[in-house]
């Protein structure tokens, strides 16, 4: 997923680029979208790229360090958010301010560390979400509305995205649902406050084969296989191997969530833009695309519609095929939903961001956020597969799935 205006701007000085990596990091794990300025793409004006980003953010966020409090770049990025009433100050150090924002409350983290404890990072992500409940999105340009199609760079290995209007909707199944699991409730009125854009269709492997050439990415290891009684770890199954036939134009499969964080990872830095997996919340809204039915087809789909196995049945629909495996994700031949997505049911299953609960009690009504916790074991996968029955393509689906398992 990437959008083009940012929740949060970070300034800092270069000097301090490692630790705010791993700050933006931790903001982006929080649901946050975060721009700093890791890489500017080739032949742009990196003055003017860098002023557009800072216009179109939220807040600024600025890193107070020994270096920062003496760069001219730093200050005038700070000047930009505090006159919009949206600058956000962290202590990188226990410098003093410069003159002008020493009256503004900064968050002392000169002891944070990722990863780690930390009381004064939580208060930091609950000033930024009460800053940010109350300062609109900013505007966006006209080639970012709803239903736009755009690739932030014009190489096959860069994925199309589609623009996703911002809206409400109740997520998760009514009781009454067929198929329905108990983790998928209780309902709840769910806003996606600011449109986003996400993954036209699933990234192909044609794309993946881009990442791992580029960065060495260790793909070793198997994949697990369904042998009728179980999932097994098969030591000559992969992401090249998955025992079916495919192309460079099929879903990418055997890869894990903790692959994709990698993949994801790659792409914002290629781009120069913010990318991460949807949250569970986002895929859904995704999903459904304005509707309230078991899928997005309505209250039952066909093998016409959906890649699945065919052999069984949901509603009142009738059998169809059973392909055996992924079909290409631009095979015309399958609708896309009314947000302009192809294979939200069927064909792969698709990771989000978000660690797995087992019940929407108490989870954000923020559609935007992500529901995570530290040193989480299960994540969660969505929209099923070709290898499913019809009641796993739900757009209330859920399965549970450890992060480095490869299926």
């Amino acid at each position: 997923m990437s959008e083009d205006a940012s929740d949060i701007f970070i300034s800092y000085a270069r000097e301090d680029a490692e630790w705010v990596g791993a700050l933006a990091a931790a903001l982006e794990k929080s649901g946050w979208s975060v721009f700093w300025d890791r890489r500017v793409p080739a032949g742009r004006n990196w003055r003017t790229y860098l002023a557009a980003k800072l216009e179109k953010a939220r807040c600024v966020l600025v890193v107070w360090s020994e270096h920062a409090v003496a760069s001219d770049y730093v200050l005038a990025e700070a000047d930009d958010g505090r006159e919009r009433n949206a600058l956000v100050p962290v202590l990188r150090q226990p410098v003093r301010p410069p003159f002008g924002f020493r009256h503004i409350h900064a968050a002392d983290l000169s002891g944070w560390v990722a990863g780690s404890a930390s009381q004064e990072f939580d208060l930091l992500l609950k000033d930024l979400g009460t800053l940010l409940a109350t300062v609109p999105c900013r505007p966006q340009p006209p080639w970012r509305r709803p239903g736009e199609i755009l690739r932030d760079v014009d190489a096959s290995w860069c994925p199309e995205l589609v623009v996703i209007p911002a809206g409400s909707f109740m997520m998760g199944s009514p009781e009454t649902e067929e198929g329905r699991l108990d983790h998928e409730g209780p309902q709840r009125q769910v806003t996606l406050a600011r449109a986003f854009a996400m993954g036209r269709y699933p990234v192909t492997r044609g794309q993946f084969a881009s990442f791992v050439a580029a960065t060495g990415h260790d793909m070793s290891g198997g994949a697990y296989a369904w042998t009728g009684r179980g999932w097994v770890l098969m030591a000559d199954r992969g992401w090249r191997n998955p025992g079916f036939a495919q192309t460079d134009a099929h879903p990418v499969v055997c890869v894990s969530w903790l692959d994709a964080q990698v993949y994801v990872r790659w792409l914002a830095e290629n781009t120069g833009q913010s990318y991460r997996l949807p949250s569970e919340a986002e895929w859904e809204y995704a999903a459904r695309a304005g509707t309230a039915t078991p899928f997005w087809t309505g209250a039952t789909i066909t093998t016409a519609q959906a890649n699945y196995d065919g052999n069984y049945t949901y509603g009142p629909g009738a059998k169809g095929v059973s392909r055996q495996g992924t079909v290409a994700v631009d095979d015309a031949s399958f609708p896309a939903n009314p947000f302009g997505l192809d294979h939200m049911h069927g064909n792969v299953s698709e990771w989000v961001q978000d660690c797995y609960a087992d019940s929407y009690a108490g989870a954000p009504l923020d559609g935007h956020l992500v529901v995570d916790r530290k040193d989480c074991r299960v994540r969660i996968l969505r929209g099923g597969s070709w290898f499913d029955s019809p009641r796993d393509l739900r757009s209330a689906g859920r399965v549970r799935r450890a992060p480095e398992g490869r299926y």
